[in-house]
């Protein structure tokens, strides 16, 4: 550790930023190093394929003890800029060889995902939702409609683990959002659709329907 702490001072203080380097030395329980600068310094968000932690990410620079500057970093919704009312519902038509599977997040500005589910009279539906963050919830609505602004529908079901048979061809909409609203808990998830066409088989000669 001794020789780690003369190896990076030695190195920082012959750097390009030796004029600004405060200190360099190992924590009192000699797991790390400090390193303290002065100065000023940009910090920069790496983009990031897929979803990411939804929450507005906050960063804090200190030099010394006195001049400190923060930054809010705000969660692109560039994956998904409309979903969050019905207009804008991302279309759905899962079928036995392809499920649909889609990663989002919810958060502030972004507090429901719609998604527009079309079925075929017969077919048995799965819908599940697995959070990695938050707890969020999928309601299935029937006759679904905007009325100013406001979506309305009948709700059929709702939770994270839904199955139903379509009775008729139709459009449904399963609208994913956070359990308490109110707690503006962030959270996100991964959301599947699956579908399995019901068939029959004849056992003598008697039909049973599966």
């Amino acid at each position: 550790m001794h020789s780690l702490e003369h190896l990076m001072a030695t190195w920082f203080r012959n750097s390009e930023a030796k004029d600004d380097v405060v200190y360099v030395g190992p924590m009192g329980c000699l797991t790390g190093m400090y390193l303290i600068m002065t100065g000023t310094y940009t910090v920069q968000a790496a983009n990031a394929s897929g979803r990411t932690k939804p929450a507005d990410q906050q960063v804090t620079v200190v030099a010394g003890n006195d001049n400190r500057t923060t930054c809010i970093l705000k969660y692109s919704d560039t994956s998904d800029p409309k979903d969050d009312k019905m207009s804008g519902a991302v279309s759905i038509s899962p079928t036995k060889s392809k499920p649909f599977t889609a990663s989002r997040s919810l958060w502030t500005n972004d507090a429901a995902d719609f998604f527009k589910l079309s079925v075929t009279a017969g077919t048995q539906y799965g819908l599940t939702l697995a959070a990695s963050e938050g707890s969020p919830v999928v309601t299935i609505y029937r006759n679904g409609k905007d009325v100013n602004g406001t979506f309305t529908g009948d709700i059929m079901a709702q939770g994270t683990d839904i199955s139903f048979m379509a009775m008729e061809k139709g459009t449904y909409y399963a609208v994913v959002t956070r359990a308490d609203d109110a707690a503006d808990v962030d959270a996100a998830y991964t959301f599947t659709a699956t579908a399995c066409n019901v068939g029959y088989v004849k056992t003598d000669k008697t039909e049973y329907k599966v």
